[in-house]
């Protein structure tokens, strides 16, 4: 694993267990994810969790670390127009949850997707007109 890797799997780690990221983590994360291969690294770490089959997240902090770096990533694919990384982080967030329950409260999941649904990049009509037509060219 090279640097890039390690610092990002580090991170999501960190996220995963509960930790909230200080200012010098989250500066260190955007650094990375300014770079294509960055964003695509990031998701495919965020992905072995799925391939683990490990779609819950312990608890609301974990919850809402793990949001805010998928926050700081649409950011920075709104800017770069990265569709792939786009659509995978719709689909990342529909897969991971956090369950109140576990901590004695409503058992109902609370989805990746609800901290994530009021960014810009979701009503960008001409990202998506993108999108679509990226999809539809790599099909035929």
């Amino acid at each position: 694993m090279g640097e890039m890797e390690t610092e990002l799997n580090r991170l999501i780690l960190l996220c995963w267990d509960g930790t909230k990221l200080n200012d010098e983590q989250r500066r260190q994360f955007r650094k990375w994810l300014q770079f294509p291969k960055g964003q695509w690294v990031f998701i495919t770490l965020l992905n072995q969790f799925r391939i683990k089959n490990v779609h819950a997240i312990a608890s609301e902090q974990a919850f809402n670390s793990i949001s805010d770096l998928l926050r700081l990533v649409l950011d920075e694919i709104y800017v770069s127009a990265d569709t792939y990384v786009a659509v995978n982080c719709i689909l990342l967030c529909s897969t991971f949850y956090w369950n109140p329950a576990t901590m004695g409260g409503t058992n109902t999941k609370r989805f990746l997707y609800e901290h994530i649904a009021d960014h810009k990049l979701w009503r960008d009509n001409d990202f998506w007109e993108r999108a679509i037509t990226c999809k539809c060219l790599c099909i035929t």
